[in-house]
């Protein structure tokens, strides 16, 4: 599958809590597993990289949604072990690939770039400029201090994605996330009554990845309701579409009051 649609098919809207490396895979049993003791300690659920995929994968799949859809990308620009020539090294051609995608689609504090001190390969001229953490011998407590600033500096509000999402609402959708969303998670994250004439925006910001649907068989009878997901908070955020305040939330906007002052309003 291309590149191009790929990204047009499964460019996700949730982000995996992963660390996706991308490295050149002989002799880096070692340096990977210190990778994944750093993912850990930071937050990751944990790393992985090319070997990871099982045989039944395409692998060119699974790495292209490793590149758009991780949380996180590390690249690591040393040289290749299986440079052939000892007098010219060269960076692993599959790595340069991955991060030329990545620089594309992602945002700079989505992707960590670290080198060998030992490494003589020539780094590309349209990459010079990206930020690279030199090591001299890599270890978890010194990926770990790598990582965790880039994390923190992590504005997924202001990412790709979130602009796309956020410049395909329309009014209706948008009106809909002002009512429903503004309300604080410690009151509710969801909701079930939607006006007929919502109903088409409703399952648009579905299709968007900003709410889900979820439903529930009780006593023969089934349940459902409308959540909000991770990304539709921030596709709100990047709206400016702030939570209610906790005067607001104690006041007007209890559950039985907000519901029925939106069943008046309609």
């Amino acid at each position: 599958m291309s590149v191009k649609r790929f990204l047009e098919n499964f460019w996700e809207s949730e982000q995996k809590n992963v660390l996706f490396v991308c490295m050149p895979l002989k002799d880096s049993s070692k340096k990977f597993k210190k990778i994944k003791q750093a993912a850990k300690s930071v937050g990751f659920e944990h790393a992985i990289n090319s070997s990871s995929f099982s045989h039944g994968d395409s692998i060119s799949h699974m790495i292209l949604d490793g590149v758009a859809n991780s949380k996180m990308l590390l690249f690591d620009l040393s040289d290749d072990p299986k440079s052939k020539c000892k007098f010219s090294k060269q960076i692993n051609e599959n790595v340069l690939y991955e991060l030329g995608i990545a620089v594309t689609i992602r945002e700079p504090e989505d992707m960590v770039l670290i080198r060998s001190e030992n490494s003589t390969s020539e780094i590309p001229f349209d990459i010079k400029d990206l930020k690279r953490n030199v090591y001299t011998d890599l270890t978890a407590d010194w990926l770990q201090k790598i990582l965790k600033p880039n994390l923190d500096n992590q504005k997924w509000f202001l990412s790709k994605r979130v602009r796309k999402a956020a410049d395909s609402i329309d009014p209706k959708s948008y009106e809909i996330m002002l009512y429903y969303g503004r309300i604080p998670l410690d009151y509710f994250d969801n909701f079930a009554y939607v006006p007929v004439e919502e109903e088409h925006s409703l399952y648009r910001l579905m299709d968007l990845g900003i709410i889900r649907f979820n439903s529930l068989l009780v006593k023969n009878k089934y349940e459902y309701s409308y959540h909000w997901t991770p990304f539709g908070y921030e596709v709100m955020k990047h709206l400016k579409i702030n939570k209610f305040t906790e005067e607001e939330a104690k006041g007007e906007y209890t559950l039985p009051n907000f519901l029925n002052n939106r069943k008046k309003q309609k």
